[in-house]
């Protein structure tokens, strides 16, 4: 065989999304630093070829802060009780398929509380179910959720969801995860970021 010119190391490197994988998991920061402390070990040793090319495949660490997703809360329970579940339009069977197969962890937030961010509600446990009435359709667990109370029609927003997502996705019973609208909003001022609204 030719002498070895690359060495692939492989994924399951973190994006930004602290807390929606297991708990305690090193950052992208400290596997890069171990990473290249191998590299450098292995290139110091007399015994391995020096001229190795070191690559790794960080997809869902350039993509995961590229999409949120927001879905619509179309039926509740409970909330008087100090606990609720929620019922939105997508599910584990369309974008948040991550949840089964990726050990994903959605932290949902309110769009109202996006927008206004300095107003203090209490939250209460959540469950988030998807819309297909199947048993494995929970997008989160009341026991790891805790969301200010929402009503139908309110929206929930989900960050860093743009890595095994909507990609990995199928129709199921009839339900599509394909949005009717897409919308792209620039980090700047909200008035110049071309935004469309469903009025558009």
């Amino acid at each position: 065989m030719p002498p070895m010119s690359m060495i692939d190391i492989g994924g399951g490197f973190p994006g930004d999304n602290q807390g929606t994988y297991r708990e305690g998991q090193p950052t992208f920061q400290q596997i890069a630093a171990t990473v290249r402390n191998a590299v450098k070990d292995f290139k110091a040793d007399p015994e391995h070829p020096k001229n190795v090319r070191f690559i790794a495949e960080p997809g869902r660490y350039f993509v995961s802060r590229s999409t949120t997703i927001a879905t619509k809360v179309y039926s509740r329970k409970g909330g008087k009780s100090g606990q609720q579940a929620l019922y939105v339009d997508d599910g584990v069977y369309g974008s948040f398929n991550n949840v089964v197969y990726d050990h994903y962890h959605p932290k949902p937030e309110t769009l109202k509380s996006v927008i206004d961010p300095s107003v203090e509600v209490a939250k209460i446990p959540t469950a988030v179910f998807g819309p297909t009435c199947d048993g494995l359709d929970q997008i989160c667990a009341g026991d790891q959720t805790l969301l200010e109370r929402a009503e139908v029609g309110d929206w929930l927003i989900f960050r860093n969801m743009g890595a095994y997502t909507h990609t990995a996705s199928f129709v199921f019973n009839g339900y599509t995860h394909i949005p009717k609208k897409l919308h792209c909003v620039s980090t700047g001022d909200y008035e110049e970021s071309g935004f469309s609204s469903d009025e558009d």
